[in-house]
């Protein structure tokens, strides 16, 4: 695409949440019962489905966390008769349990913001719970995994402190400092019969491109009540490009379709009150052209998210000369449909790396680069100094661990479905023109 030419998309009225490359009729069906017009979802495409396909169905929207939403458009009258009875009594089941998750977390998020409002600390409530909370209209339909909460740097370390008083326990011994100059996150907390806790300190990593200063989030944070308790949460506008950089710059389209039901529900959710030209401007500071645009355009051919094409045009155009290719974004649209079971068994991002390099020196190097952290990473992943014994013990230790964690990898990438090599030679192009931006 030359530069200065724009994405070339069709009004959201004419996009199809389907195409003819999709042969999956279950996975037809998925995505038209996720787009924002219900009219996308027909009586023709579920008369087809066979009890394969139907079985099919509940474990592709399994893998995307997406039964809620489904459940509830599989309801409507106009399809209901043709929903075999296990399929409804999973999705209904699925959906039980979705909302007893969210009322844990509620009271989870009263009594951590309650302890936190005690020390003085400001809180501000991210992703799930938020979105669950504020963007969709009912605690079935917006499955949550675990508990994000973001405090300042500053009050990282009490936070901490105070979370391991209520009983939270970390999946491994760390220092705040040290972790806190690698990640945007403590490593996660846990406590028996309660969701995980991550607790963070940006929505960013540290030193990547995409970094930002985490001054910004509060400046413009909005108060949330969630469950009888009072915290924060992002505006709008910086939910919305939270949502894209989450999909595309922090996980490189890799989480499914979820994120882009998110993304088109949320601006669907805020409507005329979505400020664009704060998106476009926020967007420009912190220099996430390419992946807010890719994210956007993903949103509304996928799930009919009503972005104005003027928006998508904008973010095309400016980033720094290079438009954003119509092959990138359909490179990303696979990655995201071509099933979650493909790139969950695709090999890291680390090994990813090892296995693009060319010859046998080249790769001896990286994986001795892998293996042979740096002293301050190794003491950052043990939480402590180490002495010059302790380490030679962690690394071999690391030897041992990193073997039983790539060598099956490695074995099915060389002897299993083309689909995997493929899909990792797509992520390393995806995740390689994101970091030129």
């Amino acid at each position: 695409m030359a530069a200065g030419q724009t994405f070339g998309l069709s009004p959201p009225e004419q996009v199809a949440p389907t195409d003819p490359t999709i042969r999956d009729p279950a996975l037809a069906v998925l995505l038209a019962g996720l787009h924002q017009d219900s009219r996308q979802l027909g009586l023709e495409q579920v008369e087809e489905l066979g009890d394969e396909d139907w079985h099919r169905l509940l474990a592709i929207a399994a893998a995307h966390k997406v039964q809620g939403l489904l459940g509830q458009r599989l309801s409507e009258a106009s399809v209901a008769r043709y929903v075999p009875s296990d399929v409804r009594e999973s999705l209904s089941e699925a959906a039980r349990q979705t909302a007893a998750r969210m009322l844990r977390a509620q009271t989870q998020l009263a009594e951590l913001a309650s302890a936190f409002d005690v020390a003085s600390i400001p809180v501000m409530t991210l992703k799930g719970v938020h979105l669950a909370q504020v963007v969709y209209p009912n605690l079935t339909l917006r499955a949550i995994q675990d508990l994000d909460v973001l405090v300042s740097r500053e009050h990282l370390q009490r936070a901490t402190d105070i979370a391991r008083t209520l009983g939270y326990v970390p999946k491994r011994p760390f220092d705040v400092e040290l972790e806190a100059a690698a990640k945007s996150q403590v490593p996660r907390l846990r406590r028996p019969e309660s969701l995980d806790i991550d607790l963070h300190w940006n929505i960013t990593e540290p030193n990547e491109i995409y970094s930002i200063d985490p001054a910004d989030l509060w400046t413009s944070a909005v108060h949330l009540e969630c469950g009888g308790c009072h915290t924060l949460c992002l505006s709008p506008e910086l939910l919305l490009l939270h949502l894209c950089t989450h999909a595309s710059y922090h996980h490189g389209f890799e989480f499914g379709i979820r994120s882009f039901v998110d993304i088109a529900a949320a601006i669907q959710r805020f409507g005329k009150t979505l400020d664009w030209a704060v998106v476009q401007r926020q967007c420009r500071t912190w220099r996430w052209q390419r992946g807010v645009g890719v994210s956007l355009s993903l949103a509304r051919e996928l799930c009919g998210a009503a972005v104005p094409s003027t928006v998508l045009d904008s973010l095309s155009a400016d980033t720094q000369g290079a438009t954003i290719d119509r092959k990138v974004i359909d490179a990303a649209r696979v990655h995201v449909l071509g099933g979650r079971q493909i790139y969950l068994q695709a090999e890291s991002r680390n090994f990813a790396q090892l296995r693009a390099l060319p010859g046998f020196w080249s790769k001896a190097r990286q994986a001795r680069d892998q293996l042979f952290l740096p002293r301050s990473e190794m003491a950052r992943l043990q939480g402590q100094s180490l002495g010059m014994g302790r380490l030679v013990v962690r690394y071999l230790v690391r030897a041992w661990t990193l073997m039983g964690k790539y060598a099956p990898s490695a074995l099915e990438l060389l002897h299993g479905p083309r689909a995997l090599p493929d899909a990792t030679a797509r992520r390393q192009r995806l995740r390689r023109w994101l970091s030129e931006g």
